[in-house]
């Protein structure tokens, strides 16, 4: 709970967390739930995600602008303006 207390405490809240996620926070995933299972990975392999919005607007990096895609109707909409 050390991380709940940081956070309801003004001196030690953190806020939104960097793009990439907190260092120790990745860390911490890398090696309490890949490294103890015997997978060789390193922090700077871990994708912490900061929201599907965020998401949603990043994943476009991967396609070229004369691609198309389909997105439901009704949808929330900050997925159609991304």
């Amino acid at each position: 709970h050390k991380a709940v207390d940081e956070m309801a405490d003004a001196a030690t809240f953190h806020g939104y967390a960097p793009e990439q996620g907190y260092g120790f926070l990745r860390e911490i995933i890398a090696e309490e739930d890949y490294q103890v299972r015997g997978c060789e990975i390193t922090a700077d392999e871990i994708f912490v995600s900061d929201g599907a919005k965020c998401d949603s607007g990043n994943i476009q990096e991967l396609f070229s602008l004369e691609n198309k895609i389909a997105v439901c109707d009704p949808v929330y909409p900050v997925y159609v303006d991304t």
